[in-house]
């Protein structure tokens, strides 16, 4: 049993820290695990303090964050992504000689749109992995990107989703359905929260919809979120475009989401072909799929090679994707279910082996130092 210290730097609206809570419950299976998350109330297995957005904020946390290294006894330091504000936790790491993991799950810099935010991001993940042990992340296109940069062992830790929780036997779908307000609707659904990761594409999702609300008075769309440096932008644009049967939830905690979900009858995705999006796997469509939606839209990269077959794609632009959407509805199309696949092969339980192998390694590297 290793002792460890998992810093994850970000809020819970995050799809990182999504991946870091998971990470911490698989790991905690067989060793003892610290879990240090901001601004995270009401969880007696976090260790959680209050993370202020400003500059003020960033700099008072990192300087707990590196406290938290220095007083550590833990034989291994987990960082959740490479970020700058546990730039400091890294080199505290390094001179007190633990093994460090950095879990790479984003090309975060592809995504920032202020100047100062982006080279900030860029510094880290331009170094911080080169002064780690060991690097974790989900899928060939990141792992095949972070190793053209860096000489490094790393593991893939797939991302995966709880397919006990997203049970779409655990619902009636017509009765919540009717608990909204829904019934009779044809109801979309986009989940995720207003931030540049989980929304960056929303916009074509939007426009779509609008042109399929013209076709069909029954279509409802409802965004599963909230919160997030898009919001206003997002809420601006759905008024501006004068939409109507659009139900946004606000954000929504984990156990909820499920229920929202299961009044859906088509998810809605949308991923431009870049770079920044062909290294991430999208988790809003493992969720869709284990509550056996009908998914459509674009999605490339790890997402279009593992589940392309259990989607109606078309080409990410908003005139294709509604039409996409008014042929799915119209004439009825359905595709094989894909929730044996994402059971068999996604649940997060899954990868306890896995994790089991990245601890397993630190302890042999540990020794030989």
């Amino acid at each position: 049993m290793a002792d460890i210290l998992f810093i994850n730097p970000l809020e819970a609206r995050h799809g990182s820290t999504h991946r870091a809570r998971n990470l911490f419950k698989l790991l905690s299976r067989n060793n003892h695990v610290r879990y240090i998350e901001p601004n995270c109330r009401n969880q007696a297995d976090v260790v959680s303090f209050n993370q202020k957005e400003n500059v003020a904020g960033f700099l008072a946390s990192a300087f707990q964050y590196v406290s938290l290294v220095m007083g550590t006894n833990a034989d291994i330091v987990f960082l959740q992504k490479p970020h700058i504000l546990t730039f400091p936790c890294l080199l505290a790491s390094k001179l007190k000689g633990k093994c460090v993991v950095i879990d790479f799950d984003d090309l975060d810099s592809r995504w920032q749109t202020s100047a100062w935010k982006k080279t900030l991001t860029l510094v880290s993940e331009r170094y911080m992995p080169g002064w780690a042990d060991m690097i974790t992340t989900h899928n060939r296109y990141l792992r095949d990107y972070i190793s053209r940069i860096f000489d490094k062992r790393m593991f893939l830790i797939p991302q995966g989703v709880d397919t006990g929780l997203f049970d779409p036997g655990r619902f009636n779908r017509a009765t919540e359905k009717e608990h909204l307000g829904l019934g009779g609707k044809s109801v979309f659904c986009f989940l995720g929260s207003f931030t540049k990761g989980s929304a960056a594409d929303l916009d074509i999702i939007l426009k779509a919809f609008n042109m399929v609300s013209h076709e069909t008075e029954s279509a409802c769309l409802v965004i599963i979120g909230g919160e997030g440096p898009l919001e206003d932008h997002y809420l601006s644009m759905i008024k501006a475009l004068g939409m109507q049967n659009v139900v946004i939830t606000g954000r929504k905690s984990q156990a909820d989401i499920p229920r929202h979900l299961s009044c859906a009858d088509y998810g809605l995705i949308c991923m431009r072909d870049n770079l920044a999006n062909q290294c991430r796997v999208s988790f809003k469509l493992l969720e869709y799929l284990s509550m056996e939606l009908t998914v459509i839209g674009h999605v490339v990269g790890s997402s279009r090679d593992a589940f392309a077959p259990y989607c109606f794609l078309c080409d990410p632009t908003a005139e294709a994707l509604s039409a996409k959407m008014l042929e799915v509805v119209r004439d009825g199309l359905k595709k094989q279910s894909a929730r044996d696949f994402i059971v068999a092969d996604h649940d997060w339980n899954r990868f306890v082996p896995l994790v089991d192998e990245v601890v397993h390694e630190c302890r042999i590297m540990d020794h030989v130092r």
